[in-house]
Order: structure tokens, then C-alpha cells, then sequence
């Protein structure tokens, strides 16, 4: 018999969003929207990934402040909304996988999202169940596109992407780019306008909007 979920409080939490499974190892994992308390875990997270991970992930951005880390933690879960996949060591909370979508200002029906998973859990399918909750609750709240921006250099993302069902176009403004989008929808009512390039793209997109901004 499988342990009880565990209970979160905060006004307007989605708990109806937290899942619990088992890795084949015997490792039990919580995946749920972030807390505000989770700020130092957030922290823990971001100082444990390799290098060319955090790289990956952040472009270059270097040590976090504490006002960055809590636009990370404090969120309003329907324009903002983020996971964090935990487990359990030594009878405390480590957070091993982040998702996330921000929904676009100007193009409501999209929204750019982003996933960093801690290098030692990577491959164990984490990530693919953080991005399958992501495009679920993006589909049920009217969203038709999930997008985000991988490097070139980063072929395993890429892959992860088109095997779960992201288009893959050039980026309009970054040769070290690639333009990763998910239809939400059916294509026809997905049907993205003229051009092909949205108001997140002319504003910096992914970079700009899922990256926690100076104080």
C-alpha cells in the first residue's frame, strides 16, 4: 500500500495538481506546483547542476539573488505556473526537476515554458511526466501552444522535445537557437497567425520572460 499524498495549505493552491508515482529504483517522487517556502530548496537545486546544465537552462545568468529566487517560488499558478519534482533524502525534501509555463501578455493562447532536471535524475522519466502536467493544465485552462527555445548544442533536449510532440522551427532572431512548439489543440485551432512570429519572440521570448529578472 503506497504512502498518503502528501497535504499542502496556501490560498488557492492547486493540491488537485500533485502527483505521486514510484521509480522503478523504489524512489518516490512528488511532483507539485512550488510553494513560496520552497525558495531554499529552489536555491539548493540551482547550486547542484553541472555546469553545462545550468548553461542550458539560464544562459549564462550566474548566482541568483534572493528577489530572482522568490519570482521563482511565488507565483500565481494561473499566468505562472510551475512544478517542482521532489524527493525524499534523509528525511528531507530535495527538489531534483523544475517546470514551468508564464503565459504570454499579448498572445494569450501561448505560453513559453521551461524544464531543468538535476543531472543524476535525468533520463528516468521525470521530466517527461513534468512536461505531460504542464501541457494538460495548459489544454484544460484554453491554452493552444506550449514554446520554448533550445540551443543548438543541446541535441538531448531537442530529442526529448520531437518525441513528445514539439515542432521544431528555426528561431526568427538567434542562429544558436532552434524554436520548439507544442500544439495544444487540433491544428486548425491552433493555427498560429501571419508571419510566424509571435510577441514573446520580438520581446526575447523564453529568455526574457522565464528568467527571473534583477531586483
Amino acid at each position: 500500500m503506497s504512502a498518503p499524498t502528501p497535504t499542502y495549505y496556501l490560498f488557492r493552491y492547486p493540491a488537485d495538481l500533485i502527483d505521486v508515482w514510484t521509480l522503478p529504483d523504489g524512489t518516490r517522487v512528488t511532483l507539485r506546483p512550488v510553494l513560496p517556502q520552497d525558495q531554499p530548496l529552489i536555491a539548493d537545486f540551482l547550486k547542484g547542476l553541472s555546469r553545462a546544465t545550468r548553461q542550458q537552462r539560464f544562459r549564462g545568468v550566474g548566482a541568483f539573488s534572493a528577489s530572482q529566487l522568490a519570482q521563482m517560488s511565488q507565483i500565481d499558478y494561473r499566468y505562472h505556473l510551475a512544478f517542482v519534482a521532489t524527493i525524499k533524502e534523509h528525511e528531507a525534501e530535495t527538489i531534483v526537476a523544475d517546470a514551468r509555463y508564464v503565459v504570454d501578455d499579448h498572445e494569450h493562447a501561448c505560453a513559453d515554458f521551461a524544464l531543468v532536471v538535476d543531472d543524476h535524475w535525468q533520463r528516468r522519466g521525470i521530466g517527461t511526466r513534468a512536461v505531460q502536467a504542464l501541457s494538460e493544465v495548459a489544454h484544460r485552462r484554453g491554452l493552444r501552444w506550449l514554446r520554448g527555445e533550445v540551443g543548438n548544442d543541446n541535441p538531448a533536449m531537442l530529442a526529448f522535445a520531437q518525441q513528445r510532440g514539439f515542432l521544431r522551427t528555426r528561431h526568427p532572431d538567434d542562429d544558436t537557437l532552434l524554436r520548439i512548439e507544442k500544439p495544444l489543440v487540433s491544428p486548425r485551432g491552433g493555427k498560429r497567425g501571419k508571419g510566424g512570429k509571435s510577441a514573446g519572440s520580438q520581446r526575447g521570448g523564453w529568455l526574457a520572460r522565464l528568467l527571473p529578472q534583477s531586483a
